[in-house]
Protein backbone atom coordinates (compact mmCIF):
# COMPACT_ATOMS: atom_id res chain seq x y z
CA UNK A 1 0.00 0.00 0.00
CA UNK A 2 1.30 3.59 -0.83
CA UNK A 3 2.06 5.56 2.20
CA UNK A 4 -1.12 8.32 2.70
CA UNK A 5 1.01 11.79 2.38
CA UNK A 6 -1.24 13.88 4.08
CA UNK A 7 -0.52 14.64 8.12
CA UNK A 8 -1.56 11.83 10.37
CA UNK A 9 -4.40 12.86 12.53
CA UNK A 10 -3.84 12.65 16.56
CA UNK A 11 -5.85 11.54 18.90
CA UNK A 12 -7.65 15.39 19.63
CA UNK A 13 -8.22 15.34 15.56
CA UNK A 14 -5.01 17.54 14.76
CA UNK A 15 -2.55 16.49 12.06
CA UNK A 16 0.88 15.57 12.91
CA UNK A 17 3.43 15.28 9.85
CA UNK A 18 3.79 11.24 8.92
CA UNK A 19 6.85 9.65 7.66
CA UNK A 20 5.25 10.31 4.04
CA UNK A 21 4.68 14.07 5.51
CA UNK A 22 8.43 14.30 6.25
CA UNK A 23 9.79 13.45 2.86
CA UNK A 24 7.66 15.99 0.99
CA UNK A 25 8.65 18.27 3.67
CA UNK A 26 12.65 17.59 3.56
CA UNK A 27 12.40 17.60 -0.41
CA UNK A 28 10.57 21.33 -0.46
CA UNK A 29 12.82 22.49 1.96
CA UNK A 30 16.09 21.49 0.15
CA UNK A 31 14.37 22.66 -2.95
CA UNK A 32 13.96 25.70 -1.95
CA UNK A 33 17.38 26.43 -0.53
CA UNK A 34 18.91 25.32 -3.35
CA UNK A 35 16.73 27.72 -5.22
CA UNK A 36 17.82 30.31 -3.12
CA UNK A 37 21.61 29.34 -3.99
CA UNK A 38 20.93 29.50 -7.54
CA UNK A 39 19.61 33.23 -6.96
CA UNK A 40 22.76 33.78 -4.90
CA UNK A 41 25.00 32.19 -7.79
CA UNK A 42 23.25 34.43 -10.40
CA UNK A 43 23.32 37.34 -7.96
CA UNK A 44 26.89 37.17 -8.01
CA UNK A 45 27.58 36.27 -11.51
CA UNK A 46 25.37 38.94 -13.46
CA UNK A 47 26.05 42.59 -13.20
CA UNK A 48 23.63 44.34 -11.11
CA UNK A 49 21.80 45.59 -14.13
CA UNK A 50 21.34 42.05 -15.95
CA UNK A 51 20.27 40.36 -12.60
CA UNK A 52 17.60 42.82 -12.21
CA UNK A 53 16.42 41.87 -15.91
CA UNK A 54 17.04 38.06 -14.83
CA UNK A 55 14.79 38.67 -11.95
CA UNK A 56 12.37 40.11 -13.88
CA UNK A 57 12.32 37.16 -16.17
CA UNK A 58 12.63 34.57 -12.97
CA UNK A 59 9.49 36.14 -11.44
CA UNK A 60 7.13 36.40 -14.40
CA UNK A 61 7.78 32.57 -15.47
CA UNK A 62 7.79 31.35 -11.92
CA UNK A 63 4.50 33.51 -11.99
CA UNK A 64 3.40 31.22 -14.68
CA UNK A 65 4.42 28.31 -13.02
CA UNK A 66 2.13 29.36 -10.19
CA UNK A 67 -0.67 29.87 -11.96
CA UNK A 68 -0.24 26.22 -14.03
CA UNK A 69 -0.28 25.09 -9.94
CA UNK A 70 -3.71 24.82 -11.09
CA UNK A 71 -3.18 21.70 -13.00
CA UNK A 72 -1.17 20.32 -10.26
CA UNK A 73 -4.10 20.81 -7.73
CA UNK A 74 -7.02 19.77 -10.13
CA UNK A 75 -4.75 16.68 -10.86
CA UNK A 76 -4.22 15.75 -7.39
CA UNK A 77 -7.99 16.28 -6.16
CA UNK A 78 -8.66 13.93 -9.20
CA UNK A 79 -6.00 11.22 -8.37
CA UNK A 80 -7.00 11.26 -4.70
CA UNK A 81 -10.61 10.71 -5.49
CA UNK A 82 -9.95 8.09 -7.83
CA UNK A 83 -7.79 6.52 -5.00
CA UNK A 84 -10.16 6.48 -1.94
CA UNK A 85 -12.06 4.63 -4.50
CA UNK A 86 -9.91 2.42 -6.18
CA UNK A 87 -9.88 3.39 -9.48
CA UNK A 88 -7.42 4.21 -11.81
CA UNK A 89 -7.00 7.91 -12.03
CA UNK A 90 -9.27 9.57 -15.12
CA UNK A 91 -7.96 10.42 -18.43
CA UNK A 92 -9.36 13.75 -17.55
CA UNK A 93 -5.99 14.96 -15.84
CA UNK A 94 -4.87 15.12 -19.83
CA UNK A 95 -7.17 17.44 -20.16
CA UNK A 96 -5.77 19.34 -17.71
CA UNK A 97 -2.78 19.60 -18.80
CA UNK A 98 -3.98 20.47 -22.59
CA UNK A 99 -5.58 23.83 -20.93
CA UNK A 100 -2.57 24.40 -19.10
CA UNK A 101 -0.48 24.35 -22.07
CA UNK A 102 -2.88 26.67 -23.50
CA UNK A 103 -3.11 28.91 -20.28
CA UNK A 104 0.26 29.34 -20.05
CA UNK A 105 1.41 30.51 -23.22
CA UNK A 106 -1.18 32.84 -23.40
CA UNK A 107 0.05 34.49 -20.03
CA UNK A 108 3.50 34.35 -21.81
CA UNK A 109 2.36 36.00 -24.90
CA UNK A 110 0.60 38.70 -23.03
CA UNK A 111 3.39 39.50 -20.83
CA UNK A 112 5.12 40.48 -24.48
CA UNK A 113 3.49 44.14 -23.82
CA UNK A 114 4.07 44.78 -20.40
CA UNK A 115 6.03 47.31 -19.22
CA UNK A 116 9.00 46.26 -17.31
CA UNK A 117 9.54 42.77 -18.27
CA UNK A 118 8.42 43.06 -22.06
CA UNK A 119 10.82 44.91 -23.31
CA UNK A 120 13.49 42.29 -21.73
CA UNK A 121 11.86 39.43 -23.43
CA UNK A 122 11.15 41.24 -27.13
CA UNK A 123 14.77 42.22 -27.20
CA UNK A 124 16.55 38.88 -27.19
CA UNK A 125 15.09 35.92 -29.38
CA UNK A 126 17.01 33.44 -27.00
CA UNK A 127 15.55 34.53 -23.44
CA UNK A 128 11.94 34.36 -24.99
CA UNK A 129 12.79 31.05 -26.62
CA UNK A 130 14.23 30.01 -23.22
CA UNK A 131 11.15 31.43 -21.61
CA UNK A 132 8.79 29.76 -23.73
CA UNK A 133 10.41 26.01 -23.64
CA UNK A 134 9.94 26.64 -19.44
CA UNK A 135 6.68 27.17 -19.98
CA UNK A 136 6.11 24.23 -21.77
CA UNK A 137 7.84 21.69 -19.42
CA UNK A 138 5.86 23.75 -16.43
CA UNK A 139 2.78 21.43 -18.02
CA UNK A 140 3.97 18.15 -17.68
CA UNK A 141 5.61 18.84 -14.63
CA UNK A 142 2.93 20.05 -12.97
CA UNK A 143 0.45 17.21 -14.15
CA UNK A 144 2.87 14.43 -12.93
CA UNK A 145 3.34 15.82 -9.64
CA UNK A 146 -0.23 16.19 -8.89
CA UNK A 147 -0.93 12.62 -9.99
CA UNK A 148 2.24 11.29 -7.67
CA UNK A 149 0.72 13.09 -4.79
CA UNK A 150 -2.64 11.96 -5.15
CA UNK A 151 -2.27 8.59 -5.40
CA UNK A 152 0.38 8.81 -2.83
CA UNK A 153 3.30 7.91 -4.54
CA UNK A 154 5.38 10.44 -1.98
CA UNK A 155 8.73 9.43 -2.17
CA UNK A 156 8.62 9.55 -6.65
CA UNK A 157 7.25 13.21 -6.06
CA UNK A 158 9.50 14.41 -3.76
CA UNK A 159 12.04 13.48 -6.24
CA UNK A 160 10.37 15.64 -9.21
CA UNK A 161 10.75 18.24 -6.04
CA UNK A 162 13.73 18.13 -5.48
CA UNK A 163 15.34 17.12 -9.21
CA UNK A 164 14.16 19.99 -10.53
CA UNK A 165 15.94 22.04 -7.78
CA UNK A 166 19.35 20.07 -8.61
CA UNK A 167 18.96 20.27 -12.03
CA UNK A 168 18.91 23.82 -12.33
CA UNK A 169 21.57 24.74 -9.46
CA UNK A 170 24.14 22.41 -11.50
CA UNK A 171 23.74 24.07 -15.00
CA UNK A 172 23.58 27.38 -13.34
CA UNK A 173 27.00 26.57 -11.34
CA UNK A 174 29.01 25.17 -14.91
CA UNK A 175 28.00 27.91 -16.19
CA UNK A 176 29.19 30.49 -14.53
CA UNK A 177 32.65 28.38 -13.42
CA UNK A 178 32.84 28.20 -17.42
CA UNK A 179 31.62 31.53 -18.64
CA UNK A 180 32.64 34.52 -17.16
CA UNK A 181 30.88 37.38 -19.16
CA UNK A 182 27.42 35.11 -19.57
CA UNK A 183 24.33 36.80 -22.13
CA UNK A 184 21.04 36.71 -20.10
CA UNK A 185 19.91 33.62 -21.74
CA UNK A 186 22.57 31.51 -20.18
CA UNK A 187 20.48 32.65 -16.62
CA UNK A 188 17.40 31.69 -18.37
CA UNK A 189 18.20 28.15 -19.61
CA UNK A 190 19.61 27.36 -16.25
CA UNK A 191 16.07 27.77 -14.89
CA UNK A 192 14.62 26.30 -17.49
CA UNK A 193 16.33 22.78 -17.30
CA UNK A 194 14.72 22.18 -14.14
CA UNK A 195 11.30 21.38 -16.38
CA UNK A 196 12.52 18.15 -17.25
CA UNK A 197 12.87 16.92 -13.55
CA UNK A 198 9.23 14.97 -14.29
CA UNK A 199 10.94 12.77 -17.23
CA UNK A 200 12.15 9.90 -14.46
CA UNK A 201 8.62 9.28 -13.51
CA UNK A 202 6.86 8.91 -16.59
CA UNK A 203 6.55 5.04 -16.63
CA UNK A 204 4.92 6.00 -12.87
CA UNK A 205 2.41 8.19 -14.10
CA UNK A 206 1.16 6.33 -16.81
CA UNK A 207 0.45 3.06 -14.81
CA UNK A 208 -1.51 5.03 -12.24
CA UNK A 209 -3.60 6.97 -14.92
CA UNK A 210 -6.11 5.27 -17.35
CA UNK A 211 -5.97 7.86 -20.17
CA UNK A 212 -8.61 6.60 -22.57
CA UNK A 213 -11.60 6.86 -19.36
CA UNK A 214 -12.97 10.68 -18.47
CA UNK A 215 -15.44 11.28 -16.47
CA UNK A 216 -15.98 14.81 -17.39
CA UNK A 217 -16.47 16.79 -20.39
CA UNK A 218 -14.09 19.43 -21.99
CA UNK A 219 -16.37 22.15 -20.74
CA UNK A 220 -15.78 20.81 -17.15
CA UNK A 221 -12.46 20.33 -17.39
CA UNK A 222 -12.14 24.23 -18.49
CA UNK A 223 -14.46 25.65 -15.63
CA UNK A 224 -12.12 23.76 -13.25
CA UNK A 225 -8.78 24.25 -14.19
CA UNK A 226 -10.07 27.59 -15.42
CA UNK A 227 -11.50 29.06 -12.24
CA UNK A 228 -8.50 27.65 -9.98
CA UNK A 229 -6.25 28.87 -12.64
CA UNK A 230 -7.71 32.71 -12.31
CA UNK A 231 -6.84 32.61 -8.62
CA UNK A 232 -3.20 30.66 -8.57
CA UNK A 233 -2.94 33.10 -11.11
CA UNK A 234 -3.85 36.32 -9.29
CA UNK A 235 -2.46 34.96 -6.47
CA UNK A 236 1.19 34.84 -7.97
CA UNK A 237 1.02 38.41 -8.64
CA UNK A 238 1.66 38.72 -5.03
CA UNK A 239 3.97 35.90 -4.73
CA UNK A 240 6.43 34.68 -7.65
CA UNK A 241 5.11 37.33 -9.60
CA UNK A 242 5.25 40.41 -7.54
CA UNK A 243 8.76 42.25 -9.40
CA UNK A 244 6.46 41.79 -12.29
CA UNK A 245 3.83 43.57 -10.81
CA UNK A 246 6.17 45.97 -9.50
CA UNK A 247 7.75 46.83 -12.67
CA UNK A 248 4.67 47.07 -14.28
CA UNK A 249 3.14 49.69 -12.14
CA UNK A 250 6.54 51.63 -12.37
CA UNK A 251 7.04 51.20 -16.18
CA UNK A 252 10.96 49.93 -15.63
CA UNK A 253 13.19 47.78 -13.34
CA UNK A 254 15.33 50.42 -12.91
CA UNK A 255 15.36 51.90 -9.39
CA UNK A 256 14.65 48.40 -8.29
CA UNK A 257 17.48 46.38 -7.75
CA UNK A 258 16.80 46.41 -4.59
CA UNK A 259 13.51 45.06 -3.36
CA UNK A 260 13.54 42.54 -6.30
CA UNK A 261 16.16 40.03 -4.32
CA UNK A 262 14.52 41.64 -1.17
CA UNK A 263 10.49 40.19 -1.89
CA UNK A 264 12.51 36.45 -2.90
CA UNK A 265 14.85 36.52 0.39
CA UNK A 266 11.86 37.38 2.64
CA UNK A 267 9.91 34.66 1.09
CA UNK A 268 12.05 32.21 3.21
CA UNK A 269 8.88 31.65 5.91
CA UNK A 270 7.03 29.98 2.48
CA UNK A 271 9.84 27.32 2.69
CA UNK A 272 8.15 25.94 5.77
CA UNK A 273 4.36 26.16 4.64
CA UNK A 274 5.14 24.74 1.31
CA UNK A 275 5.09 21.28 1.92
CA UNK A 276 1.72 21.54 4.03
CA UNK A 277 0.00 23.46 0.95
CA UNK A 278 1.47 20.65 -1.02
CA UNK A 279 -0.62 17.88 0.90
CA UNK A 280 -3.38 20.49 2.09
CA UNK A 281 -5.82 19.82 -0.54
CA UNK A 282 -5.68 15.77 -0.84
CA UNK A 283 -5.62 16.22 3.18
CA UNK A 284 -8.69 18.75 2.98
CA UNK A 285 -10.50 16.18 0.68
CA UNK A 286 -10.19 13.65 2.97
CA UNK A 287 -11.30 15.95 6.21
CA UNK A 288 -14.11 17.15 4.51
CA UNK A 289 -15.42 13.66 2.71
CA UNK A 290 -15.02 12.20 6.58
CA UNK A 291 -17.21 15.22 7.63
CA UNK A 292 -13.99 16.65 10.32
CA UNK A 293 -15.41 20.36 9.42
CA UNK A 294 -14.89 21.29 13.23
CA UNK A 295 -11.49 20.03 12.84
CA UNK A 296 -10.64 22.46 9.98
CA UNK A 297 -12.04 25.49 12.18
CA UNK A 298 -9.84 24.69 15.28
CA UNK A 299 -7.46 24.56 13.09
CA UNK A 300 -8.00 27.94 11.99
CA UNK A 301 -8.05 29.06 15.44
CA UNK A 302 -4.76 27.82 16.36
CA UNK A 303 -3.11 28.83 13.33
CA UNK A 304 -4.38 32.98 13.79
CA UNK A 305 -3.16 32.79 17.17
CA UNK A 306 -0.29 31.41 16.20
CA UNK A 307 0.23 33.99 13.45
CA UNK A 308 0.03 36.79 15.84
CA UNK A 309 3.51 35.87 17.56
CA UNK A 310 5.20 35.17 13.81
CA UNK A 311 4.28 38.75 12.71
CA UNK A 312 6.53 40.58 15.84
CA UNK A 313 9.44 37.47 15.96
CA UNK A 314 9.66 38.40 11.41
CA UNK A 315 9.28 42.06 12.30
CA UNK A 316 12.15 42.00 14.65
CA UNK A 317 14.54 39.74 12.76
CA UNK A 318 14.21 41.39 9.29
CA UNK A 319 14.86 44.81 10.89
CA UNK A 320 18.17 43.44 12.61
CA UNK A 321 18.99 40.75 10.57
CA UNK A 322 17.56 41.62 7.11
CA UNK A 323 20.20 43.98 5.66
CA UNK A 324 22.85 42.21 6.22
CA UNK A 325 21.65 38.25 5.19
CA UNK A 326 20.57 40.46 1.81
CA UNK A 327 24.35 41.99 1.25
CA UNK A 328 25.57 37.91 2.12
CA UNK A 329 23.16 36.54 -0.38
CA UNK A 330 23.42 39.03 -3.18
CA UNK A 331 26.71 40.91 -2.47
CA UNK A 332 27.95 44.10 -0.85
CA UNK A 333 26.02 46.39 -3.71
CA UNK A 334 22.82 44.94 -2.33
CA UNK A 335 21.77 47.66 1.13
CA UNK A 336 18.26 47.28 2.22
CA UNK A 337 17.02 49.67 4.34
CA UNK A 338 15.72 47.53 8.07
CA UNK A 339 12.18 48.74 7.54
CA UNK A 340 12.13 47.46 4.15
CA UNK A 341 13.38 43.91 5.36
CA UNK A 342 11.18 44.00 8.63
CA UNK A 343 7.69 44.89 6.67
CA UNK A 344 8.55 42.53 4.13
CA UNK A 345 9.26 39.41 6.42
CA UNK A 346 6.24 40.01 8.60
CA UNK A 347 3.91 40.32 5.67
CA UNK A 348 5.20 37.15 4.19
CA UNK A 349 4.53 35.15 7.42
CA UNK A 350 0.76 36.27 7.10
CA UNK A 351 0.96 34.81 3.54
CA UNK A 352 2.19 31.65 5.08
CA UNK A 353 -0.48 31.24 7.19
CA UNK A 354 -2.92 32.15 4.42
CA UNK A 355 -1.97 29.44 1.92
CA UNK A 356 -2.80 26.50 3.75
CA UNK A 357 -6.53 28.24 3.97
CA UNK A 358 -6.53 28.74 0.47
CA UNK A 359 -6.18 24.89 0.21
CA UNK A 360 -8.86 24.11 2.42
CA UNK A 361 -11.13 26.34 0.35
CA UNK A 362 -9.84 24.71 -3.39
CA UNK A 363 -10.94 20.58 -1.97
CA UNK A 364 -14.06 22.36 -0.89
CA UNK A 365 -14.38 23.40 -4.14
CA UNK A 366 -14.92 26.99 -3.56
CA UNK A 367 -12.61 28.45 -6.04
CA UNK A 368 -14.54 31.52 -6.44
CA UNK A 369 -13.89 32.71 -3.16
CA UNK A 370 -10.40 31.66 -3.71
CA UNK A 371 -10.09 33.92 -6.74
CA UNK A 372 -12.10 36.92 -4.68
CA UNK A 373 -9.30 36.44 -1.81
CA UNK A 374 -6.37 36.88 -3.96
CA UNK A 375 -8.18 39.51 -6.22
CA UNK A 376 -9.23 41.53 -3.05
CA UNK A 377 -5.15 41.98 -1.78
CA UNK A 378 -3.91 42.31 -5.84
CA UNK A 379 -6.16 45.05 -6.48
CA UNK A 380 -5.23 46.94 -2.84
CA UNK A 381 -1.72 46.71 -3.90
CA UNK A 382 -1.75 47.96 -7.16
CA UNK A 383 -4.34 50.61 -6.09
CA UNK A 384 -1.05 51.40 -3.52
CA UNK A 385 1.62 51.02 -6.33
CA UNK A 386 -0.12 53.62 -8.48
CA UNK A 387 -1.23 56.18 -5.77
CA UNK A 388 0.30 55.69 -2.85
CA UNK A 389 3.15 57.84 -1.65
CA UNK A 390 7.07 57.83 -2.11
CA UNK A 391 9.62 56.15 -4.68
CA UNK A 392 8.88 53.01 -6.62
CA UNK A 393 10.78 50.52 -4.06
CA UNK A 394 8.78 52.24 -0.78
CA UNK A 395 5.30 51.75 -2.84
CA UNK A 396 6.19 47.87 -3.14
CA UNK A 397 6.85 47.65 -0.13
CA UNK A 398 3.78 48.09 1.27
CA UNK A 399 1.37 47.57 -0.94
CA UNK A 400 2.81 44.20 -0.67
CA UNK A 401 2.25 44.36 3.16
CA UNK A 402 -1.40 45.48 2.58
CA UNK A 403 -2.27 43.22 -0.11
CA UNK A 404 -1.19 40.24 2.43
CA UNK A 405 -3.16 40.78 4.99
CA UNK A 406 -6.48 41.30 2.92
CA UNK A 407 -5.42 38.33 1.13
CA UNK A 408 -5.45 36.57 5.19
CA UNK A 409 -8.69 38.25 5.74
CA UNK A 410 -10.76 37.45 3.21
CA UNK A 411 -9.67 33.97 3.24
CA UNK A 412 -10.39 33.10 6.91
CA UNK A 413 -13.64 34.58 6.82
CA UNK A 414 -14.21 32.28 2.99
CA UNK A 415 -12.89 28.95 5.38
CA UNK A 416 -15.07 29.63 8.17
CA UNK A 417 -18.15 29.60 6.30
CA UNK A 418 -17.26 26.49 3.95
CA UNK A 419 -16.47 24.63 7.27
CA UNK A 420 -19.93 25.45 8.88
CA UNK A 421 -21.42 22.22 9.78
CA UNK A 422 -23.87 23.03 7.33
CA UNK A 423 -22.11 23.97 4.22
CA UNK A 424 -21.56 21.48 1.53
Amino acid sequence: MNPDPAPAPTRSGTPRLSGAGAIVAAAFALSSLLGLALLSVTGHWLTKDQNVQFLAVWSLLFGIGGALSAVDSESARLAARATLEHRPVSGQVARVGAIGVLGGLTILLAALAFPGVGPILRSSPAVLAGATAMVLLFVPLCLTRGVLLGTGKVTAYAGVVLGEALLRILLATALWLAWDSPPLFAAVAAIAVGGLAWVPAVRSVKRAVNWRSTDRSWPSAIRSVGALGSATGISTLLLAAYPVLVGTAAGTTRGLEVLFPAVILTRMPLIVVAPLQAVAVPWATRALHGGQRDMLRRLWAQAALALLGLVVVAGVSGWFIGPWALALWQGESYQAPASMMALLLAATCVLAVALPQMAVLVAAERHSQVTLAWAVGVLAAIAWLILGPGDAESRGTIAYVIGTILVYAVSSRALLSATKAHAV
